[in-house]
């Protein structure tokens, strides 16, 4: 089965449970590097129709949040595409699982489940750290109660001070140190946080712990997902290392 995929952390399942069976990834599909390799059809929101016709696809895999609705009904028309609403684990586990389905790599899949629930198993988050996670600036965006990066905090022990929102909410300077979380996680996607933003940080929310963490670990819901439990931890203990 030829699946062109359009969406990163996808395009990084099939790769590891089938890589002869992807022919086609975003330019945001960068992981694992090997998948390189694999022809561009552009990016999530701007698609190459041209391109992905001309790989001809037995399948498309396509995701509500991150894929344009135009094109993607443009897709349609002409060949099967699969479009996924994911929001939590639960909707992840359900998306990987058919994908392997399609794959005829249900065996793997298993393995790569057990896998994943003994890691789970191992972590133990213990007392809740309430968080501020921004994934934007000019403005800055955080992330609300109804998006797989809050269930992501929640899998990891962290509790998300804008949850009572939805989406993706703005925010301040001035209302981030109101919410007073225990620390601040700037993302490495999509908006790339640098070292060069700590500082801005440090200065203007002074006494709270302000991390880069890698953002593929919390909102990527493909194979990423083995390793999150893990990097959780790790995130955990930086914080509760960091001295304000």
């Amino acid at each position: 089965m030829r699946i062109v995929s359009c969406v990163p952390s996808l395009s990084e399942l099939v790769f590891c449970l089938r890589p002869e069976s992807l022919a086609g990834r975003t330019r945001f599909c960068i992981l694992p590097a090997d998948i390189s390799k694999i022809p561009s059809i552009g990016g999530t929101k701007n698609l190459d129709i041209q391109k992905i016709a001309s790989l001809k696809p037995d399948l498309i895999l396509a995701v509500k949040e991150e894929n344009e609705k135009e094109q993607i009904e443009a897709l349609s028309a002409h060949f099967p595409v699969k479009v996924f609403d994911i929001k939590n684990e639960a909707d992840a586990l359900k998306a990987n699982a058919e994908i392997a389905v399609f794959l005829e790599a249900e065996k793997r899949f298993l393995q790569w489940r057990q896998r994943y629930e003994d890691e789970k198993a191992k972590y133990k988050p213990g007392p809740e750290l309430s968080v501020v996670y921004l994934i934007w600036q000019n403005p800055f965006m955080s992330i609300g109660g109804d998006t797989f990066i809050h269930d992501s905090l929640i899998q990891g022990g962290f509790r998300n001070v804008y949850s009572s929102s939805l989406r993706y909410p703005e925010t301040t300077w001035e209302e981030m140190e109101k919410k007073n979380p225990d620390a601040i996680l700037l993302s490495s996607e999509p908006f790339p946080f640098r070292e060069k933003h700590l500082d801005a940080f440090r200065d203007r929310i002074p006494g709270k712990p302000v991390l880069l963490v890698d953002g593929t670990y919390f909102s990527w819901y493909g194979s990423r997902m083995l390793q999150a439990p893990a990097y959780f931890s790790e995130v955990r203990t930086r914080i509760l290392k960091t001295n304000p």
